[in-house]
């Protein structure tokens, strides 16, 4: 078996996934963008305040996102917790596939 490299090593486990197409997208893809935002939201709803991003251009707060075209933000307020969590199934299924591959 070959070992990612250390670049790959990121999207390991995720690449392939019938989630590609959403994850390339750069609408969705990113720190802090819909992707992101939605595995916060399946892991703690908690820590996630959605209408706020649609204010990010407009806020005082530094912010990496500010940069990003206004439809990309917007595209944040689409986050929700069902893709959050299909990530998070994927990967782990990922992750007990590959351990169980290295198993004698």
């Amino acid at each position: 078996m070959t070992r990612p490299t250390r670049c790959s090593r990121r999207r390991f486990f995720l690449r392939d996934s019938p989630l590609d197409e959403e994850k390339q997208n750069a609408q969705i893809s990113g720190h802090g963008m819909m992707w992101e935002t939605s595995l916060v939201l399946a892991m703690h709803p908690d820590l996630v305040d959605l209408p706020r991003a649609r204010r990010i251009p407009e806020s005082p707060l530094v912010s990496q996102l500010k940069n990003k075209p206004q439809e990309n933000i917007d595209r944040i307020a689409s986050a929700n917790a069902d893709l959050g969590r299909r990530v998070i199934e994927l990967a782990a299924q990922r992750t007990a596939k590959q351990a169980q591959d290295l198993l004698p």
